[in-house]
């Protein structure tokens, strides 16, 4: 009798530890090597770069069901450097290795992502031969370069906004809509106005739910 309770104990036990679960913890790797541009005056150093971490995320991609399927950029507009740095400062405060928290933190500051003409999601997906990719991007036409992005040195398209306009501000009117931080205290349009861009690799689990990497700062520009 005091076996069979001690077998009925063992069972409800194992059953209460497998109903309760664990917390899972899925590990992809960022993207590196950062322009971290700030704000340059020189026409010819306005574009972001980095480059993807496809080798080693390919590599391990599949520990823990996780499939590695490329790298987005997400971005935010300001039309006070200010703010921008502020919120810039409270975003890496956060951002910690293997974790989503810094990716969190651009989504509840309204960050959007980066998209582009021809679509593409994630915006740079992983390479066929799993290579690490350099990623160049340039939002505005100036002097020196044509709105594009390239993958080494190739041109893949042309980046846009979340609503799919551009970065052009030639018709004087500036900026607005979700992916803009606007002065609360100003009636008038700002003259003058910047964008944040943050890369993150992509993963996704059981094909359905997507992973994030910790995210990588490429800088702000003024646009």
């Amino acid at each position: 009798m005091r076996k069979n309770i001690s077998v009925l104990s063992l069972i409800f036990f194992l059953a209460l530890l497998f109903s309760c679960g664990l917390d899972v913890y899925y590990f992809i790797e960022p993207p590196i090597n950062s322009s971290a541009i700030q704000n340059p005056t020189d026409p010819a150093q306005q574009f972001f770069t980095f480059t993807t971490q496809d080798s080693i995320n390919t590599d391990t991609g599949i520990v823990g069901n996780v499939k590695f399927l490329g790298t987005q950029v997400y971005y935010k507009i300001y039309d006070d450097l200010d703010i921008l740095l502020k919120q810039k400062n409270q975003i890496d405060s956060v951002n910690s290795e293997y974790s989503e928290n810094g990716y969190n933190k651009l989504l509840s500051l309204n960050f959007q992502k980066l998209n582009s003409n021809p679509y593409s999601d994630p915006l740079i997906k992983k390479s066929s031969t799993n290579s690490n990719q350099k990623i160049t991007i340039v939002l505005q036409e100036n002097s020196y370069n044509q709105p594009s992005i390239e993958v080494d040195d190739t041109k893949i398209g042309i980046p846009l906004r979340y609503d799919l306009s551009t970065f052009d501000t030639t018709s004087g009117n500036g900026f607005s809509g979700e992916d803009t931080e606007e002065k609360t205290d100003s009636s008038e349009k700002s003259e003058n106005y910047y964008v944040l861009l943050y890369a993150v690799s992509v993963g996704s689990v059981n094909l359905s739910q997507r992973v994030y990497s910790s995210i990588l700062s490429l800088g702000y520009l003024e646009i």
